[in-house]
Protein backbone atom coordinates (compact mmCIF):
# COMPACT_ATOMS: atom_id res chain seq x y z
CA UNK A 1 0.00 0.00 0.00
CA UNK A 2 1.21 3.13 -1.08
CA UNK A 3 1.14 6.12 1.51
CA UNK A 4 -0.10 9.42 0.22
CA UNK A 5 0.95 12.92 2.12
CA UNK A 6 2.81 16.07 1.14
CA UNK A 7 1.99 19.51 1.51
CA UNK A 8 -0.70 22.25 0.21
CA UNK A 9 -2.74 25.30 1.14
CA UNK A 10 -6.67 26.24 1.01
CA UNK A 11 -8.14 30.04 1.23
CA UNK A 12 -8.22 31.24 4.60
CA UNK A 13 -10.15 34.96 3.72
CA UNK A 14 -10.24 37.00 0.54
CA UNK A 15 -9.84 40.90 0.45
CA UNK A 16 -9.71 43.33 -2.12
CA UNK A 17 -6.80 45.49 -2.59
CA UNK A 18 -8.49 48.31 -1.02
CA UNK A 19 -9.60 46.53 2.43
CA UNK A 20 -6.26 46.12 2.73
CA UNK A 21 -5.49 50.21 1.65
CA UNK A 22 -3.83 48.85 -1.23
CA UNK A 23 -4.73 51.37 -4.60
CA UNK A 24 -4.91 49.92 -7.72
CA UNK A 25 -6.09 50.60 -11.16
CA UNK A 26 -8.80 49.13 -13.60
CA UNK A 27 -6.37 47.09 -15.40
CA UNK A 28 -4.76 45.71 -12.16
CA UNK A 29 -7.99 43.86 -11.02
CA UNK A 30 -7.01 41.23 -8.56
CA UNK A 31 -7.93 40.03 -4.94
CA UNK A 32 -5.66 39.22 -2.08
CA UNK A 33 -6.13 35.87 -0.32
CA UNK A 34 -5.03 34.98 3.06
CA UNK A 35 -4.16 30.94 2.69
CA UNK A 36 -3.29 28.24 4.94
CA UNK A 37 -0.40 26.14 4.56
CA UNK A 38 -0.97 22.31 5.79
CA UNK A 39 0.99 18.96 5.66
CA UNK A 40 -1.56 16.37 4.56
CA UNK A 41 -1.98 12.71 4.90
CA UNK A 42 -4.23 10.98 1.88
CA UNK A 43 -5.19 14.50 1.34
CA UNK A 44 -6.53 14.96 4.98
CA UNK A 45 -5.66 18.05 6.61
CA UNK A 46 -3.19 16.78 9.84
CA UNK A 47 -1.50 20.36 11.08
CA UNK A 48 -0.98 23.80 9.92
CA UNK A 49 2.85 24.72 9.09
CA UNK A 50 2.18 28.33 8.94
CA UNK A 51 0.00 30.74 6.56
CA UNK A 52 1.04 32.97 3.50
CA UNK A 53 -0.43 36.62 1.24
CA UNK A 54 -1.34 35.42 -2.34
CA UNK A 55 -2.76 37.02 -5.22
CA UNK A 56 -5.36 35.84 -7.11
CA UNK A 57 -5.84 37.27 -10.27
CA UNK A 58 -8.32 35.46 -13.75
CA UNK A 59 -8.37 32.67 -11.43
CA UNK A 60 -4.70 31.84 -11.14
CA UNK A 61 -2.52 32.40 -8.36
CA UNK A 62 0.54 34.70 -8.10
CA UNK A 63 2.92 35.00 -5.25
CA UNK A 64 2.84 38.22 -3.58
CA UNK A 65 5.29 41.00 -3.81
CA UNK A 66 7.50 41.47 -0.78
CA UNK A 67 6.69 45.16 -0.53
CA UNK A 68 2.50 43.99 -0.56
CA UNK A 69 3.50 41.31 2.24
CA UNK A 70 5.10 43.78 4.35
CA UNK A 71 2.24 46.79 3.98
CA UNK A 72 0.09 43.99 4.73
CA UNK A 73 1.54 42.76 7.98
CA UNK A 74 2.12 45.96 9.54
CA UNK A 75 -1.90 46.38 9.53
CA UNK A 76 -2.01 43.40 11.65
CA UNK A 77 -4.72 41.61 9.62
CA UNK A 78 -6.31 39.00 12.07
CA UNK A 79 -6.82 35.49 9.95
CA UNK A 80 -6.95 32.75 12.41
CA UNK A 81 -5.81 29.30 11.97
CA UNK A 82 -9.51 27.17 11.11
CA UNK A 83 -10.54 24.19 12.53
CA UNK A 84 -10.21 22.42 9.73
CA UNK A 85 -6.07 22.31 9.75
CA UNK A 86 -6.53 19.82 11.84
CA UNK A 87 -9.04 17.61 10.19
CA UNK A 88 -6.64 14.30 10.24
CA UNK A 89 -5.99 14.24 14.02
CA UNK A 90 -10.10 15.46 15.22
CA UNK A 91 -11.06 12.52 12.76
CA UNK A 92 -9.05 9.86 14.82
CA UNK A 93 -10.05 11.25 18.14
CA UNK A 94 -13.76 11.63 16.92
CA UNK A 95 -13.65 7.56 15.55
CA UNK A 96 -11.99 6.58 19.01
CA UNK A 97 -15.01 8.22 20.91
CA UNK A 98 -16.81 6.81 18.52
CA UNK A 99 -15.45 3.57 18.82
CA UNK A 100 -15.47 4.00 22.63
CA UNK A 101 -19.52 5.20 22.61
CA UNK A 102 -20.27 2.10 20.72
CA UNK A 103 -17.85 -0.36 22.60
CA UNK A 104 -19.47 0.95 25.93
CA UNK A 105 -22.94 0.68 24.11
CA UNK A 106 -22.50 -2.60 23.00
CA UNK A 107 -21.44 -3.85 26.72
CA UNK A 108 -24.48 -2.32 28.46
CA UNK A 109 -26.80 -4.42 25.81
CA UNK A 110 -24.08 -7.60 26.85
CA UNK A 111 -25.03 -6.55 30.01
CA UNK A 112 -28.79 -6.34 29.60
CA UNK A 113 -28.85 -9.39 27.60
CA UNK A 114 -26.63 -11.71 30.07
CA UNK A 115 -29.24 -10.34 33.24
CA UNK A 116 -32.18 -11.13 31.22
CA UNK A 117 -31.03 -14.42 30.44
CA UNK A 118 -29.37 -14.83 34.29
CA UNK A 119 -32.95 -14.09 35.44
CA UNK A 120 -34.58 -16.21 33.05
CA UNK A 121 -32.68 -19.19 33.60
CA UNK A 122 -32.76 -18.57 37.34
CA UNK A 123 -36.79 -18.42 37.24
CA UNK A 124 -36.70 -21.54 34.51
CA UNK A 125 -34.59 -23.26 37.49
CA UNK A 126 -36.58 -22.45 40.64
CA UNK A 127 -39.95 -23.55 38.38
CA UNK A 128 -37.54 -27.18 38.47
CA UNK A 129 -37.15 -27.36 41.83
CA UNK A 130 -40.61 -26.07 42.32
CA UNK A 131 -41.85 -29.16 40.26
CA UNK A 132 -39.16 -31.25 41.48
CA UNK A 133 -39.66 -35.24 41.09
CA UNK A 134 -38.44 -38.75 41.97
CA UNK A 135 -35.96 -39.66 39.76
CA UNK A 136 -34.74 -35.98 39.21
CA UNK A 137 -30.66 -35.43 39.69
CA UNK A 138 -29.83 -32.06 41.28
CA UNK A 139 -26.16 -30.42 41.34
CA UNK A 140 -24.59 -27.78 43.09
CA UNK A 141 -21.45 -26.21 44.08
CA UNK A 142 -20.57 -24.43 47.41
CA UNK A 143 -19.10 -20.67 46.93
CA UNK A 144 -15.94 -21.56 49.08
CA UNK A 145 -12.40 -21.89 47.60
CA UNK A 146 -12.90 -25.67 47.37
CA UNK A 147 -15.73 -25.75 45.66
CA UNK A 148 -17.36 -29.07 46.57
CA UNK A 149 -20.09 -30.57 44.31
CA UNK A 150 -22.74 -32.25 45.17
CA UNK A 151 -24.76 -34.63 43.40
CA UNK A 152 -28.89 -34.99 44.45
CA UNK A 153 -30.95 -37.80 43.74
CA UNK A 154 -34.50 -37.70 44.64
CA UNK A 155 -36.74 -39.84 46.22
CA UNK A 156 -40.02 -38.83 47.89
CA UNK A 157 -41.32 -35.51 48.24
CA UNK A 158 -43.65 -35.48 51.04
CA UNK A 159 -45.48 -31.59 51.15
CA UNK A 160 -42.94 -29.54 50.80
CA UNK A 161 -40.08 -32.05 52.28
CA UNK A 162 -37.79 -33.94 49.89
CA UNK A 163 -35.69 -36.89 50.59
CA UNK A 164 -32.68 -37.35 48.57
CA UNK A 165 -29.76 -39.48 48.77
CA UNK A 166 -26.10 -37.59 48.15
CA UNK A 167 -23.24 -37.90 46.49
CA UNK A 168 -19.83 -35.85 45.71
CA UNK A 169 -18.55 -34.93 42.15
CA UNK A 170 -15.23 -33.94 41.08
CA UNK A 171 -17.30 -33.78 37.32
CA UNK A 172 -17.73 -30.57 35.55
CA UNK A 173 -21.12 -29.57 35.15
CA UNK A 174 -20.94 -29.73 31.56
CA UNK A 175 -19.78 -33.58 31.88
CA UNK A 176 -22.55 -34.03 33.59
CA UNK A 177 -25.92 -35.80 32.20
CA UNK A 178 -28.73 -37.65 33.67
CA UNK A 179 -27.28 -40.64 33.08
CA UNK A 180 -23.88 -40.46 33.70
CA UNK A 181 -25.27 -39.09 37.24
CA UNK A 182 -27.15 -42.67 37.71
CA UNK A 183 -24.41 -44.70 36.82
CA UNK A 184 -22.22 -42.16 39.43
CA UNK A 185 -25.12 -43.40 42.02
CA UNK A 186 -25.22 -47.56 40.60
CA UNK A 187 -21.53 -47.15 41.63
CA UNK A 188 -22.25 -45.50 45.40
CA UNK A 189 -23.22 -48.94 47.83
CA UNK A 190 -24.59 -46.26 50.65
CA UNK A 191 -24.57 -42.85 49.41
CA UNK A 192 -25.30 -40.01 52.48
CA UNK A 193 -29.17 -39.51 53.10
CA UNK A 194 -30.57 -36.11 53.19
CA UNK A 195 -34.18 -34.18 53.61
CA UNK A 196 -34.72 -30.63 52.34
CA UNK A 197 -37.31 -28.03 52.72
CA UNK A 198 -38.34 -27.17 49.18
CA UNK A 199 -38.33 -23.57 50.38
CA UNK A 200 -34.47 -24.06 50.48
CA UNK A 201 -34.00 -25.44 48.07
CA UNK A 202 -35.25 -22.52 45.54
CA UNK A 203 -33.17 -20.56 48.06
CA UNK A 204 -30.16 -22.37 46.60
CA UNK A 205 -30.73 -20.84 43.33
CA UNK A 206 -28.21 -17.94 42.58
CA UNK A 207 -30.89 -14.91 41.77
CA UNK A 208 -28.75 -12.27 42.01
CA UNK A 209 -25.71 -11.93 38.77
CA UNK A 210 -23.31 -10.43 40.91
CA UNK A 211 -23.10 -12.95 43.23
CA UNK A 212 -23.71 -15.85 40.44
CA UNK A 213 -22.41 -18.58 43.30
CA UNK A 214 -24.17 -17.74 46.35
CA UNK A 215 -26.28 -20.50 47.89
CA UNK A 216 -27.87 -21.82 50.99
CA UNK A 217 -26.90 -24.02 53.82
CA UNK A 218 -29.07 -27.20 52.61
CA UNK A 219 -26.96 -29.59 54.43
CA UNK A 220 -27.00 -28.00 57.99
CA UNK A 221 -22.81 -27.83 57.84
CA UNK A 222 -22.70 -23.55 57.36
CA UNK A 223 -21.91 -24.24 54.19
CA UNK A 224 -23.97 -22.54 51.33
CA UNK A 225 -24.43 -24.09 47.90
CA UNK A 226 -25.49 -22.73 44.76
CA UNK A 227 -27.82 -25.12 42.68
CA UNK A 228 -27.10 -24.83 39.18
CA UNK A 229 -28.89 -27.33 37.55
CA UNK A 230 -31.42 -30.11 37.61
CA UNK A 231 -31.18 -32.85 35.38
CA UNK A 232 -34.37 -34.35 34.48
CA UNK A 233 -34.79 -37.91 32.56
CA UNK A 234 -34.16 -37.42 28.28
CA UNK A 235 -37.06 -39.99 28.24
CA UNK A 236 -39.08 -42.31 30.26
CA UNK A 237 -38.19 -42.97 33.08
CA UNK A 238 -39.88 -45.78 35.08
CA UNK A 239 -39.74 -46.54 39.02
CA UNK A 240 -41.65 -48.99 41.02
CA UNK A 241 -44.38 -47.65 42.91
CA UNK A 242 -43.81 -50.55 46.06
CA UNK A 243 -48.24 -51.98 45.26
CA UNK A 244 -47.94 -55.65 44.59
CA UNK A 245 -50.35 -57.89 44.06
CA UNK A 246 -48.24 -61.68 45.12
CA UNK A 247 -50.19 -65.09 45.14
CA UNK A 248 -48.86 -68.32 44.39
CA UNK A 249 -49.45 -68.59 40.36
CA UNK A 250 -49.87 -64.67 39.69
CA UNK A 251 -48.25 -61.35 40.48
CA UNK A 252 -48.72 -58.10 39.27
CA UNK A 253 -47.58 -54.71 40.11
CA UNK A 254 -47.32 -50.85 39.54
CA UNK A 255 -44.56 -49.01 37.39
CA UNK A 256 -45.04 -45.40 36.96
CA UNK A 257 -43.34 -42.79 34.84
CA UNK A 258 -41.78 -39.58 36.05
CA UNK A 259 -40.47 -38.75 32.82
CA UNK A 260 -41.39 -38.02 29.09
CA UNK A 261 -44.14 -40.08 27.84
CA UNK A 262 -43.42 -43.54 26.15
CA UNK A 263 -44.91 -46.79 25.10
CA UNK A 264 -44.22 -50.15 26.08
CA UNK A 265 -43.40 -52.16 23.01
CA UNK A 266 -42.42 -55.24 24.22
CA UNK A 267 -41.80 -57.44 27.40
CA UNK A 268 -38.76 -59.95 27.26
CA UNK A 269 -38.45 -62.97 29.65
CA UNK A 270 -34.61 -63.39 30.85
CA UNK A 271 -35.98 -65.71 34.13
CA UNK A 272 -38.36 -66.89 35.60
CA UNK A 273 -41.57 -68.99 34.83
CA UNK A 274 -44.21 -66.48 34.28
CA UNK A 275 -45.95 -65.24 31.40
CA UNK A 276 -47.45 -61.37 31.16
CA UNK A 277 -50.38 -60.97 30.43
CA UNK A 278 -49.70 -56.65 30.00
CA UNK A 279 -51.64 -56.05 26.55
CA UNK A 280 -48.86 -54.08 24.01
CA UNK A 281 -48.17 -51.74 22.78
CA UNK A 282 -49.36 -50.38 25.74
CA UNK A 283 -49.11 -46.10 26.52
CA UNK A 284 -47.43 -44.54 29.39
CA UNK A 285 -47.92 -41.37 30.41
CA UNK A 286 -46.05 -39.11 32.72
CA UNK A 287 -47.40 -39.05 36.22
CA UNK A 288 -47.18 -36.18 38.34
CA UNK A 289 -45.64 -37.39 41.38
CA UNK A 290 -45.33 -41.21 42.79
CA UNK A 291 -48.70 -41.38 44.23
CA UNK A 292 -50.43 -40.54 40.90
CA UNK A 293 -52.84 -43.35 39.88
CA UNK A 294 -54.02 -41.95 36.88
CA UNK A 295 -50.57 -42.80 35.14
CA UNK A 296 -49.83 -45.68 36.41
CA UNK A 297 -48.61 -49.17 34.16
CA UNK A 298 -49.53 -52.16 35.29
CA UNK A 299 -48.20 -55.51 34.63
CA UNK A 300 -49.32 -58.65 35.44
CA UNK A 301 -47.89 -62.54 34.92
CA UNK A 302 -49.09 -65.80 35.53
CA UNK A 303 -46.63 -68.80 36.45
CA UNK A 304 -46.95 -70.58 32.71
CA UNK A 305 -44.22 -73.40 33.74
CA UNK A 306 -42.15 -74.51 36.59
CA UNK A 307 -40.45 -71.99 38.44
CA UNK A 308 -39.18 -70.42 41.26
CA UNK A 309 -42.90 -68.77 42.82
CA UNK A 310 -42.49 -64.77 42.58
CA UNK A 311 -39.07 -64.94 41.35
CA UNK A 312 -38.14 -63.18 37.75
CA UNK A 313 -36.23 -60.86 36.11
CA UNK A 314 -37.51 -59.26 32.48
CA UNK A 315 -36.82 -56.81 30.12
CA UNK A 316 -38.99 -53.80 29.07
CA UNK A 317 -38.51 -52.10 25.95
CA UNK A 318 -39.77 -48.71 25.69
CA UNK A 319 -40.21 -46.17 22.80
CA UNK A 320 -39.89 -42.60 23.92
CA UNK A 321 -41.66 -39.80 21.51
CA UNK A 322 -38.86 -39.41 19.29
CA UNK A 323 -39.34 -42.98 18.63
CA UNK A 324 -35.90 -43.75 20.36
CA UNK A 325 -35.79 -46.87 22.03
CA UNK A 326 -35.30 -47.61 25.81
CA UNK A 327 -35.06 -50.32 28.04
CA UNK A 328 -35.37 -50.99 31.38
CA UNK A 329 -34.30 -54.77 33.63
CA UNK A 330 -37.12 -55.31 36.11
CA UNK A 331 -36.08 -58.24 38.64
CA UNK A 332 -38.25 -59.73 41.55
CA UNK A 333 -37.84 -61.87 44.56
CA UNK A 334 -40.73 -62.53 47.19
CA UNK A 335 -42.94 -59.64 46.24
CA UNK A 336 -39.76 -57.05 46.04
CA UNK A 337 -38.76 -55.58 42.82
CA UNK A 338 -35.40 -53.88 41.26
CA UNK A 339 -35.89 -51.45 37.81
CA UNK A 340 -32.84 -50.36 36.68
CA UNK A 341 -32.60 -48.40 33.07
CA UNK A 342 -29.88 -49.58 31.06
CA UNK A 343 -30.03 -46.73 28.24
Amino acid sequence: MRIVYGWNHFKIKSFNPSDLRISTTEEQKFTIERRQKYFHLFWIPFFGIGKKWVLRKNGELYEMPADFVAHIEQQQVRAGTPWYTFAGPLLIVASLLIYSWYEKAESMREAISWKRSFDNEAANLKSKVAAIRPGDYVWLQDNSSVGTQLLLKTGERNGDKVSFSMITSGLAQYELSHEKIESLFRMKENPEKLEVDIQKLVAAVPSDIKEPGKGTDIRGDGVNYALHEIFQPAGPALFSRGNSMFQEKEIGFDLVNLGTPGILTRITNIYGGYEWETALPQPIRTAQNMDDRTAQLYLKGKLSKPGEIGRFKIQLTVLDTLNNEHRYDVEGANGSRKIIQLY
